[in-house]
């Protein structure tokens, strides 16, 4: 008897990780319905991105329309350590393919929710080509603090440069 009351009782405790499962997962519908938080799959990608480092602030540019957009990217790990580049990206659902271009080759997937953009921890080694020393853009995260087409485009990277063109 105390057997079947303890089974009884493990299954109780089973069945309810799965309504916190839903729980969460309809918190998060009803955010999304009632304009709380983005929904990551139809939010607007363009803009710019920033994170305040402590060695300078990481910006990433995005321009274009749709599901295609031009980037640039200036990410600062330390004195006189950084990465630079300009590519492309493409929207698939919540994540944006990114390629960089006019070095190695680096292509990859980072995360989006609607309010910020994510690389992922790894990257291709061919990412580091654009980065000073032995470094790279891996698990970089930038929060859009613009939605301004004109904002991006008068971003500059931490030495003058343009970050995006029109272009």
């Amino acid at each position: 008897m105390r057997i079947w009351l303890a089974c009884l009782w493990l299954a109780g405790c089973s069945s309810g990780a799965a309504t916190d499962d839903r729980a969460g997962g309809n918190l998060e519908a009803a955010a999304i319905a009632t304009g709380v938080i983005p929904d990551p799959a139809t939010a607007p990608v363009e803009g710019l991105y920033e994170h305040v480092g402590e060695a300078a602030t990481d910006k990433l540019c995005l321009i274009g329309a749709g599901d295609r957009y031009r980037l640039g990217i200036s990410v600062h790990l330390g004195r006189n350590v950084a990465c630079h580049a300009q590519g492309r990206a493409e929207r698939k659902g919540e994540a944006l393919m990114i390629t960089l271009e006019g070095k190695g080759d680096c292509r990859f997937a980072a995360a989006f929710d609607g309010e910020e953009v994510r690389i992922p921890g790894a990257v291709p080694q061919g990412c580091g080509s654009y980065c000073t020393g032995d470094n790279s853009i891996s698990g970089v995260a930038l929060g859009k603090s613009s939605a301004e087409p004109a904002d991006a485009l008068a971003a500059r990277d931490n030495d003058g440069a343009p970050l995006c063109t029109d272009g």
